[in-house]
């Protein structure tokens, strides 16, 4: 679906000019007694209805949504007092930044019932040069405990870039969390998804995928075993470990790029137990056949403008592995 000057936007702004391609659009607020001239943003976003934000009031700004039909969120800001979203960088924030987002955090609006979904973490925004929103997932559910909810925000917290405390709880495990065999089922086009794998790699790409899982098994049975799992104490390294690669991997099968390097950064420079190192380099060799798999393929076909595909595989692979990332060529 494509905007042009004189649609209405969801059905109350009628647009009057774009300001920047695809991004921002000078509009007419209908809802008012008489029309007044706004600033609808764009971002680019897959519709999600367990989508929410905190604060839901900012000045200047008078509605925050989502559009299914144009698979964006937006923004609709008072003419005079538009801001410009951009997302924020985690590794470049400031003491007042990291603070901002402590009380945005500790702050949220979550009732009775609710419960938030760990697995999508929380996005930051920088609206202008001193405002901070926060894109989060929440669901009802008759499992909602909110012991659970405060261990996941605990955790948002205490990975941000900076200072860690010493301890870190053991963080609940969501039922939602990324499968870390599903990662070798993603692609972030259609073209990826479609075409098959090349005959040359598929048998070292399968058995990337049959360690990987073969160790995650392990992993699940040692977990069960303990008669009550309650009582048995979690390495906070083990587990802050397992909740970045899990969200890392999340990320990844989104097709979320910049996310997901930060959370495989984020392992990168967690110290490393043998059990880790062999997680990691699991999860190293599965990206680097992908990659060699989806390279060889668009080789094939002919498609060097997908080569960007294979490309993000390699660099997840280098950063997991420590190595220089390779390029399709």
């Amino acid at each position: 679906m494509s905007l042009q000057v004189g649609d209405f936007f969801e059905g109350s702004y009628q647009l009057q000019e774009e300001l920047v391609p695809g991004r921002r659009w000078l509009s007419l607020d209908w809802t008012l007694d008489q029309p007044a001239p706004v600033v609808i943003e764009l971002i680019p976003a897959h519709y999600d209805e367990n989508l929410h934000w905190h604060p839901a009031q900012v000045p200047g700004l008078r509605r925050l949504g989502q559009s299914r039909a144009l698979g964006a969120r937006y923004l609709v800001w008072e003419a005079d007092q538009s801001r410009e979203s951009t997302p924020l960088l985690l590794e470049q924030l400031t003491p007042d930044e990291k603070r901002a987002i402590f009380q945005l955090i500790d702050t949220l609006p979550v009732a009775a019932g609710e419960a938030i979904l760990s697995v999508n973490t929380p996005e930051y925004w920088r609206l202008g040069p001193d405002r901070l929103l926060l894109f989060y997932r929440k669901q009802l559910s008759v499992r909602a405990n909110a012991a659970e909810n405060e261990e996941i925000k605990r955790f948002w917290k205490e990975t941000l870039p900076g200072d860690k405390p010493v301890a870190l709880p053991e963080v609940p495990q969501v039922e939602d969390a990324p499968e870390v065999q599903s990662a070798e089922t993603t692609a972030t086009t259609t073209a990826a998804e479609t075409s098959p794998a090349s005959p040359k790699y598929y048998a070292y790409f399968v058995l990337a995928i049959g360690t990987l899982l073969a160790i995650a098994v392990w992993y699940t049975k040692e977990s069960q075993g303990a008669p009550d799992p309650i009582h048995v104490p979690v390495s906070p390294s083990l587990a802050a470990f397992d909740q970045a690669l899990n969200r890392g991997i999340a990320e990844e099968k989104r097709g979320e790029f910049q996310r997901a390097m930060e959370y495989f950064r984020m392992v990168a420079r967690m110290p490393y137990s043998p059990e880790i190192r062999v997680k990691v380099d699991s999860l190293a060799q599965v990206y680097e056949a992908r990659a060699q798999a989806d390279c060889e393929r668009f080789r094939e076909s002919n498609s060097p403008n997908l080569y960007h595909i294979p490309d993000q595989y390699y660099q997840y692979a280098a950063l997991l592995a420590e190595t220089t990332p390779k390029r399709c060529e």
